[in-house]
Parts: structure tokens; C-alpha cells; sequence
């Protein structure tokens, strides 16, 4: 009885739909895609996004845990970290945007080269298009 449980709980363990992905492995993915792929640095130090945003409509949504730019081709584009994947494709619905497991993937919208990458490198869906 007691092996049937544990098999019971392992298989509902790893069956969460809840997928996310660590910052290195995203960057891995997207630099194997396109070697023009690149972070976007600050300016100063302390300075970059922020999930609070420059105005209260700017703020990225509950569980954002971290935000940065980076650029494909010279065009420029945020990363944001979430906790879930849910907050993230919460926020690609308020924003008309773009997610990828726990990332949301702004500013993408748009601009046909940027959504064909998120799109190939990652699958990354807008639940807003159909």
C-alpha cells in the first residue's frame, strides 16, 4: 500500500502544469537562435527596468521577480521574470504581449522580426492572438 502511495504522489509531482524556466537557460535558448542576440545594460549602475515601472500603469504584474532588456538585430525588447507561469501569461493579457513559461516577453507586439523569434525560440504564445 504504502509503494502504491509513493508511485500515487511522484506521478501528480511531476505532472505540474506549472513550467519555469531559469534566466541562463532563456539566454542559452535565445543565443542559440539568433547570434545577434544581446543584453541590454543599464546605463548606471542600480538603473534598468524595474517591475514597479516609471508610472503605476508601467508596473508589471503580482509575482514579477525581475525585469531587463535585451535586443535582437538592433531592436530592443524586456525580459520579465514571474514566480508562475500564470502571473506571466496574466500580464501577456493585460499587455497584448508575448510569454514563455514564467517569462513575459514585452515590447514584442508589433514588430513582425521580433514576434517570429520569441515565436521559434521559445514558442512563445500572445493569448490575446488567435
Amino acid at each position: 500500500m504504502r509503494e502504491i502511495f509513493l508511485i500515487f504522489l511522484l506521478v501528480f509531482a511531476s505532472c505540474s502544469e506549472d513550467e519555469t524556466i531559469d534566466r541562463l537557460s532563456l539566454l542559452s535558448l535565445a543565443k542559440k537562435s539568433d547570434p545577434s542576440f544581446s543584453i541590454v545594460l543599464a546605463e548606471k549602475l542600480g538603473g534598468g527596468p524595474t517591475c514597479e515601472g516609471e508610472a503605476p500603469s508601467l508596473a508589471y504584474g503580482k509575482g514579477c521577480k525581475k525585469v531587463f532588456r535585451a535586443k535582437v538585430n538592433e531592436l530592443e525588447f524586456a525580459f520579465v521574470e514571474f514566480d508562475e507561469s500564470k502571473n506571466a501569461k496574466a500580464d501577456a493579457i493585460r499587455l497584448n504581449q508575448y510569454y514563455f513559461k514564467n517569462w513575459l516577453i514585452d515590447e514584442i507586439t508589433n514588430e513582425p522580426g521580433l514576434e517570429q523569434f520569441v515565436k521559434s525560440t521559445y514558442g512563445a504564445k500572445n493569448p490575446n492572438s488567435p
